[in-house]
């Protein structure tokens, strides 16, 4: 994991195909950045209602109390 977007894949270690990082991310702040959460509220981070960040992926420290899951499902189309 690191700062680039390449640096992320799934579990499975397939690579990310659709990846809608906030502005700016993913930064790896602090070398420590190595999960993925969505911004999906007023309560994430830098979210409000009507936010750009709104639905956008920032990475995170594992540690953090933040809601660190992207699941992989398959296309609907």
């Amino acid at each position: 994991t690191g700062a680039n977007v390449n640096d992320f894949a799934w579990l499975d270690g397939s690579p990310f195909t659709f990846y809608p990082w906030a502005n700016g991310e993913p930064n790896n702040a602090g070398g420590r950045e190595s999960c993925i959460e969505i911004y999906t509220d007023e309560l994430s981070g830098k979210n409000a209602p009507k936010s750009p960040y709104l639905h956008m992926w920032n990475d995170v420290d594992c540690d953090s109390h933040h809601r660190v899951a992207v699941c992989k499902k398959a296309s609907l189309y």
